[in-house]
């Protein structure tokens, strides 16, 4: 990105200086595009006239920087405010502030992160899964990583060591070494879900951590169409992110990795996943529910997407309550448009229109779909104790179906409108 032009600067500057003018209040609070910013400083609370003010200039720096952290705006604000607080109208506090917009600048950047996935064995070195992908680490990243923790506990012993009693040393030294000898351990065998994604280190890792949770929910639903088991006991149960192991490894432009803490790692039933279960999932069409992952997502995809993240939710429950709840969402995820629609009609419709065969299956599924739909709102209105366990298996078996049916379409709609439109002439007979 190039540098700020003057005339930006100038503007954050005088943007800065309303800011100022406003004079203070003792809190205030200022909805912005990174969500609510508490200004909860003495100085930089603000009234109405400056709360629109901060509220401008966030604008300014949302706009300029699409990928810059809420965090690291609201730092540079506050940086930029007590520059000029403590220099006033001057060239060399007009310099200070372009300063600080030139390290935003250059805090956008590329980042490849790196999450910890449990439930997971790799057969290949890596597995593409849409925009992101599997992989192992190489022996090279394992060195590079181990490298950096070492490192990481030589500045924290040579920032506390004064600070520390004999007692916390020697509790600390253990605490390492069983870390240490823990990633020794697991490393080479551990799984993680590589996002290559662009901001500041901030956002770089809530970008990856969303899109995490979106191929956890992404990867259940596989397990669950792949594996021969009851849909809600099993693997999809003990899958998930991390595995105990709270970790998340963010490389910058090939240099040093950062890191975040570690924990023990609980054992699990494993997901195996090779070359041949990837020929056999992508040929079934179910591995093009990663695609869904890819951004920008059209509409309908976006639909998809949640109606896979509520399947999973019921495929992993072990409350019939829960499961049944989530496998109807799942349903009216993609068969609802506009609220106040009739829903139980829109599900039962649908179901019946996408997967019966011919006249006697449409009416049978349209029949079992509606009274699932009056079992989820007898719950959902406190008239009922709960569903009986077959109520649940089929709402699953028809939300699975559903995605099933539409993931190897999901490129010929735009939105969900267009699949009404679809289904509205096959239920009169159309094509």
């Amino acid at each position: 990105m190039a540098a700020p032009d003057e005339r930006f600067v100038k503007s954050v500057y005088d943007n800065l200086f309303r800011i100022i003018a406003a004079g203070p209040s003792p809190l205030a609070t200022t909805s912005t595009r990174f969500g609510q910013v508490a200004w909860d400083l003495p100085r930089f609370g603000f009234t109405e006239t400056g709360t629109a003010a901060a509220d401008s200039l966030i604008d300014k720096f949302a706009k300029r920087w699409p990928n810059l952290s809420g965090y690291s705006a609201e730092n540079a604000v506050e940086q930029c405010l007590a520059i000029v607080e403590r220099g006033g109208k001057c060239d060399p506090t007009l310099d200070a502030v372009k300063a600080v917009i030139e390290r935003l600048d250059v805090s956008i950047r590329d980042y490849t992160v790196l999450l910890p996935v449990a439930g997971v064995s790799l057969g290949d070195p890596e597995i593409p899964a849409g925009p992101i992908a599997l992989v192992k680490l190489t022996d090279v990243d394992i060195q590079r990583f181990l490298t950096a923790v070492n490192d990481e506990e030589h500045a924290i012993r040579q920032a506390t060591q004064e600070a520390r009693g004999r007692l916390r040393v020697e509790i600390s030294d253990y605490y390492y070494e069983a870390r240490r000898r823990a990633l020794r351990d697991e490393l080479p065998s551990m799984v993680f879900l590589r996002c290559n994604v662009r901001g500041d280190a901030t956002r770089a890792w809530e970008l990856a951590e969303q899109t995490a949770r979106q191929f956890i929910d992404a990867l259940r639903f596989v397990m669950a169409v792949a594996l021969p088991h009851d849909p809600r006991v099993g693997h999809a149960a003990v899958f998930g992110e991390g595995g105990g192991i709270s970790m998340w490894i963010l490389f910058d432009d090939g240099t040093r990795p950062q890191l975040h803490s570690f924990l023990g790692r609980g054992s699990q039933l494993i997901f195996p996943l090779d070359h041949n279960v990837m020929a056999e999932l992508t040929e079934s069409g179910i591995w093009s529910v990663f695609d869904l992952l890819a951004v920008p997502r059209t509409q309908f995809q976006e639909a998809l997407l949640r109606a896979v993240r509520w399947l999973s939710k019921a495929v992993v429950s072990n409350d019939n309550n829960d499961a049944l709840l989530s496998a109807t969402i799942s349903l009216e995820s993609i068969f609802t448009r506009q609220p106040g629609e009739p829903v139980r009609q829109g599900i039962s419709e649908g179901c019946a229109v996408l997967l019966g065969a011919n006249v006697d299956e449409r009416l049978s599924i349209k029949r079992r779909v509606g009274q699932l739909y009056d079992s989820r709102s007898s719950l959902a209105h406190g008239r009922d104790h709960g569903p009986v366990r077959l109520d649940v298996v089929e709402a699953i078996a028809f939300a699975k179906a559903i995605v099933v049916k539409l993931l190897p379409r999901q490129h010929e709609f735009e939105a969900l409108d267009d699949l009404a439109k679809v289904l509205e002439r096959r239920k009169f007979g159309g094509g």
